[in-house]
């Protein structure tokens, strides 16, 4: 691990004494992204803001920052949160789960997913600055949890499996 992170110095120092700043960062980005991988055994993808994490083994992904999105088998019938914003998605054998944003308050988000989620409402929670649904639907658990803080109400949305 100490021969790659020399290895990344050497690239950035290189790259420094060059001054084209897109090439800095590319191939900053491409170091990082390598030594991530070899240390880690995942494949890691940094992009303008963000980054996505795949792990060959288990089938996981995890997304944060710019460019985030729903991940792959979101169910249609759980809908993320209208004009917000998604922070992170995560994929895992287990489930999948998006952490949005929104400038909207937590009273509204919620009245949104009340009776929008799928299955029967298995508990309700509202301790003003939080606020939970959670569902039951076959063999899925959904669970929305909204907090606010500030101008900003986060809300994480959580499909499970069951079985």
């Amino acid at each position: 691990m100490t021969r790659h992170i020399a290895l990344v110095f050497v690239a950035l120092s290189l790259v420094s004494a060059t001054g084209c700043k897109k090439v800095k960062e590319k191939v900053a980005e491409n170091a990082a992204e390598n030594v991530a991988s070899r240390t880690t055994g995942t494949d890691v993808d940094f992009s303008s803001g963000g980054a996505t994490v795949r792990d060959p083994k288990t089938g996981s992904v995890v997304q944060a920052g710019a460019g985030a999105q729903l991940p792959d088998g979101w169910p249609k019938d759980v809908p993320a949160y209208p004009g917000g914003t998604i922070m992170t998605s995560v994929k895992t054998p287990q489930g999948l789960t998006v952490s949005v944003t929104t400038p909207d308050s937590a009273d509204k988000v919620k009245a949104f997913y009340k009776g929008k989620l799928p299955g029967t409402v298995e508990g309700e929670v509202d301790m003003g600055g939080m606020k939970t649904i959670s569902t039951k639907d076959g063999n899925r658990e959904i669970v929305v949890a909204i907090t606010s803080g500030g101008s900003t109400t986060n809300v994480m949305l959580s499909v499970s499996n069951t079985q």
